[in-house]
């Protein structure tokens, strides 16, 4: 019996190529996609769990109420507070500290710029970050030793080959803002997995290794983690480090409510501890040195493949019930002759077997063929394999069983409940007034409008904030990182060229951190400030608009003192009726009170996600040097002024490899997030529409085999081809028209939510939807307008000698 179920099977394949393809390809382009996210989002949720420990790990944070109720989480402690936890709690096995940080490297007179982290001596028996070279119980127990990435040794270091132990006992320069010193590589780590929150190619301890000036933030400068003993209860400890708060805390908790910061109450500040496993996924705690992701994102990620997906298994539903019923006469002679419920059934779940291993053997295919480019958008090196991924062989498999539940299980029991005289009427119903395939469309279409709205808006936004007038001019200007020591020559060098506009040093390039400082209002109200150091030809290279008082100038000696130019936020949150020549309190000179000598126009130093915060603009050196370099250049000849620029390197810092980059992509990079998921929302609606528009293109040829004689007799009555096709695309276009109106309502809401993490953003018009629900609609024709003219076209009689 089974025999001939599966020959029944194969028959009716063969005999309808056309829809069986259209059915294999559309599961297949859904599975493909859903795998692919699958093993994005097992990726994301992954992180951190390599470490053995990862179940005692947890990172010390801290929550505080502002006086404006604004309540924040921020995990910067000191470092005494890592000795504390290590030495006198009983709980804690191992504490460390972790700070990121930048360096110029130098080796055999090569220069490159690395990341490196300040930790402490047991971060390696708490964490799992394995060397390949080296002894790890002594890699890092002095502050000359450090440990490199084989990525880094493989870049500054000759001839390894491999062998990574000849890497150990080399010494290594590495520089920072004022200060060099020399080490000696103890060992070399395996390359830091993709799902590490921690990332970093260097290691070295945070003890007698203050390469950079100290961190102005009043807590600490460094995140802290620590491991507790087996059996120790987490909720106990996190309420017992209530008794360090005044130790540690204490003092800045007092300034800080003395200023009006805190809110001036015992619960303003709490410390407590986090999971290692929440840390990626961190919520609403404000990291400094972490990798963090989105969980709303992963979870968006996910309704997506599970969006494309239903889009296929409705297409798999409608096209097997409407192919099915056009096998009416075999279903009601089978009931007739005694056929039960059970072998229709039997039968029906065969054939769609067939289908369904089909769809999931092309999709692998299909998911392996996409997945370079699905990394290359997604920033990931994300692998999939059969063989050696388990979680991939599972998922296929629970695809498989959703996919035979839904696509294949669906239509034959609807048509095995069915009695002889049932299938007859269904048939006669199918593409006309059958309710079955109308909801299906329509579900579809609606789905597929979400889609593509969506990336139509992100789209929108994104263009907005790609050319909103930003304040300030970032074409044509060459970011230049430099140390501090070199910018003025160099400058001076490159300041007679012809191409060159204007040049100017400045402490921040649009992509490299900020620093604020705590200033006081006259009505003794605290307001926190970004500070940036520029130099006097700053705002003419950038083309930033003063709109009172003068700009820096090396002809005041005060400038490089106690002068600073603020910007119109800052005079607002101030309320300044005249700032020119306002003395201002704070912490940033000491003794010395900074006078506004300039009061510049708002420009954006931070992506459109931020309101434009106060700024102060100061040149005193002690505070920090100039790491970047603003070069301003004509649009003529850019590409032989960037070979002046770089011989001219190459004779004044000849030890160091010249780079650069220029200020428009730095600032546009702010956006990649939101261009990667406008990219994902358009391949996404991309495939969704391939896959509804392949359900159509065999819908219409279902309905047209239906209704062929029916065509016939309206034709030799004298319809037109026009009537004809206005007849077959009338349902169709009625079901499209309602899935739109359905789609339009979801999509402004979500698209709202969304819109809302932007301070400044678009607003969503009505003619979107107008000219999506267009677009979709003249697809939808498009994809079954060759099927309709082809009937329409005809000779009826070839229609009335049908079947």
């Amino acid at each position: 019996m089974i025999k001939n179920y599966f020959k029944s099977a194969f028959r009716s394949h063969l005999k309808n190529k056309w829809n069986s393809l259209i059915n294999i390809t559309s599961l297949a382009i859904g599975i493909a996609c859903c795998t692919l996210i699958f093993t994005y989002v097992f990726q994301e949720f992954s992180y951190d769990s390599f470490h053995e420990n990862k179940d005692d790990i947890y990172r010390l944070y801290y929550g505080i109420t502002t006086t404006d109720n604004e309540k924040l989480n921020l995990c910067l402690h000191p470092h005494s507070m890592v000795s504390e936890l290590k030495e006198n709690h009983p709980a804690v096995k191992h504490a460390t500290s972790f700070q990121y940080c930048r360096a110029v490297v130098e080796l055999d007179n090569k220069q490159y710029m690395e990341y490196f982290a300040k930790v402490d001596s047991n971060f390696l028996s708490m964490f799992s970050f394995p060397l390949v070279a080296g002894n790890p119980k002594k890699a890092l127990l002095s502050p000359n030793q450090l440990l490199i990435s084989e990525k880094i040794a493989d870049k500054v270091l000759e001839d390894l080959n491999g062998n990574y132990a000849k890497a150990v006992g080399k010494v290594i320069t590495l520089m920072g803002w004022s200060k060099q010193k020399d080490y000696i590589i103890s060992g070399v780590l395996k390359n830091i997995p993709q799902n590490s929150s921690l990332e970093f190619d260097m290691l070295m301890l945070k003890k007698d290794n203050d390469l950079y000036g100290k961190s102005n933030n009043v807590f600490g400068e460094l995140s802290l983690y620590f491991q507790l003993k087996k059996g120790y209860n987490p909720q106990e400890v996190a309420a017992s480090l209530t008794s360090f708060v005044d130790k540690f805390y204490g003092q800045p908790i007092k300034e800080l409510k003395k200023n009006g910061v805190l809110k001036d109450s015992d619960n303003s500040f709490s410390l407590t501890m986090q999971p290692m496993s929440d840390v990626y996924f961190n919520g609403n705690i404000i990291s400094d040195y972490e990798t963090n992701g989105n969980k709303m994102h992963s979870y968006i990620f996910m309704g997506i493949g599970v969006l494309i997906l239903s889009l296929a298994c409705i297409n798999f539903i409608n096209l097997s019930i409407g192919q099915s019923l056009t096998r009416t006469m075999e279903i009601g002679i089978r009931k007739v002759l005694g056929a039960e419920k059970k072998q229709i059934l039997t039968q029906y779940i065969i054939e769609k077997k067939i289908l369904i291993i089909s769809s999931l053997i092309l999709g692998y295919v299909f998911a392996e063929l996409m997945l370079p480019m699905f990394n290359q958008l997604s920033q990931k090196q994300l692998s999939i394999s059969f063989f050696n991924q388990i979680e991939v062989v599972l998922f296929l498999i629970i695809i498989f069983i959703i996919s035979l539940i839904f696509a294949g299980g669906i239509p034959a029991l609807i048509l095995s409940r069915f009695s002889p005289h049932g299938v007859f009427h269904a048939f006669s119903k199918f593409g006309g007034k059958s309710r079955i395939n109308s909801i299906l469309v329509i579900g579809q279409f609606c789905l597929s409008t979400i889609l593509i709205s969506s990336a139509f808006i992100m789209s929108h936004q994104i263009s907005y904030m790609l050319n909103k007038d930003l304040g300030f001019n970032k074409e044509q200007v060459v970011v230049i990182p430099i140390q501090y020591k070199h910018s003025n020559i160099y400058k001076n060098k490159i300041s007679s060229f012809p191409q060159i506009i204007n040049a100017a040093g400045c402490d921040r390039n649009f992509s490299n951190g900020n620093s604020t400082r705590l200033f006081i209002t006259d009505a003794e109200k605290p307001i926190y400030a970004n500070i940036m150091r520029i130099e006097p030809d700053y705002l003419n290279t950038l083309e930033i608009q003063l709109k009172e008082g003068r700009n820096f100038s090396n002809k005041f000696s005060n400038d490089k003192t106690n002068s600073v130019i603020v910007n119109e936020t800052f005079v607002k949150q101030f309320d300044l009726q005249e700032p020119v020549g306002t003395i201002l309190n704070g912490e940033m000179y000491g003794d010395e009170r900074p006078v506004i000598v300039g009061v510049i126009k708002d420009f954006h130093f931070y992506s459109l996600r931020r309101e434009v915060p106060p700024m102060v603009l100061h040149m005193t050196p002690e505070i920090n040097g100039s790491w970047s370099l603003m070069v301003k250049i004509k649009p003529e000849n850019m590409k032989k002024t960037i070979q002046q620029l770089t011989k001219t390197w190459e004779n004044t810092v000849p030890d160091r490899e010249f780079n650069y980059s220029f200020l428009d992509d730095n600032f546009n990079k702010k956006y990649k997030n939101e261009e990667r998921w406008q990219k994902i929302t358009g391949i996404s609606t991309l495939f969704a529409f391939i896959i509804s528009s392949l359900g159509l293109l065999g819908l219409a040829s279902i309905i047209i085999s239906v209704r062929t004689k029916e065509i016939g007799i309206r034709k030799v009555l004298g319809a037109s081809i026009t009537d004809i096709v206005a007849i077959l695309t009338k349902d169709i276009t009625k079901w499209i028209i309602i899935a739109n109106l359905l789609a339009w309502p979801t999509t402004w809401y979500a698209m709202n939510k969304w819109l809302e993490n932007y301070a400044y953003h678009i607003n969503i018009d009505w003619w979107i939807f107008i000219l999506v629900g267009t677009i979709g609609l003249m697809i939808a024709l498009l994809a079954i307008s060759s099927q309709v003219l082809r009937t329409a076209l005809a000779n009826p009689v070839e229609a009335l000698k049908y079947e």
